[in-house]
């Protein structure tokens, strides 16, 4: 209903009228101008990936090298790197210290192990570490998977859900197993489709179309 949309729309803004997102990224540049022409363009782009492009001035540019002491002010961190196990350890291991005492960390690892993650990080912080998961594109893609590791604690779980729920993303919990929910799902109908077109038992020509159809899928590239 008409109602309904507005109330999302009315929560979503409000809770991102009280966030403050720091976006970081590697080097020592100082201000950090490729940060801040990514943002410039992200208000420019047509359609925008913001559902409301002056969002964007809630985003202030770092660096990992000169400016972690923004961390501390910070009730939640995610980190959404290249999917590297090391990289990911390496760079826990520099933004830890520099966590607030009540802080909530957590990953936007499409698969990774969370609780394997949480190896890199202090023993004080990994009950309030936790995966999650946006979609991509994630301004369009409602789903958001809450990955429970089995060292966070049941606070960590209700806030991490709670925030989730109150930027308008719908929430599914998930204990930490390999592909979480979707992945795990998704992997398997691609091998299939793969195991269709060595066999000879379909075309791409042929098969999108009912796939497409009955699935409402779509092909991309």
């Amino acid at each position: 209903t008409l109602k309904a949309d507005v109330d999302k729309a009315t929560r979503e803004l409000e809770a991102l009228n009280r966030l403050y997102n720091v976006y970081f990224q590697g080097g020592e540049d100082d201000p950090p101008r490729n940060q801040r022409k990514a943002l410039d363009t992200l208000k420019k782009l047509e359609p925008s990936p913001l559902a409301v492009p002056a969002r964007a001035n809630f985003i202030d540019a770092a660096n990992y090298d000169q400016h972690l002491e923004q961390l501390k002010h910070c009730d939640l961190v995610i980190e959404a790197i290249s999917e590297r196990m090391d990289w990911k350890a390496d760079l826990y291991r520099k933004v830890a210290p520099h966590l607030g005492e009540h802080a909530i960390f957590a990953s936007n690892t499409s698969g990774l192990s969370i609780t394997k993650l949480s190896e890199a990080l202090p023993e004080a912080l990994k009950p309030r570490f936790c995966g999650i998961h946006f979609f991509n594109p994630a301004q369009v893609l409602p789903l958001v998977e809450i990955v429970r590791p089995i060292t966070a604690s049941n606070e960590t779980i209700d806030r991490a859900t709670d925030f989730v729920s109150k930027i308008g993303k719908e929430g599914v919990h998930v204990l930490d197993r390999a592909g979480f929910i979707v992945n795990a799902l998704l992997f398997p109908y691609l091998n299939n489709a793969i195991r269709l077109l060595i066999g000879w038992f379909a075309l791409v020509t042929t098969a999108v179309p009912p796939v497409s159809l009955t699935l409402s899928y779509w092909m991309l590239g």
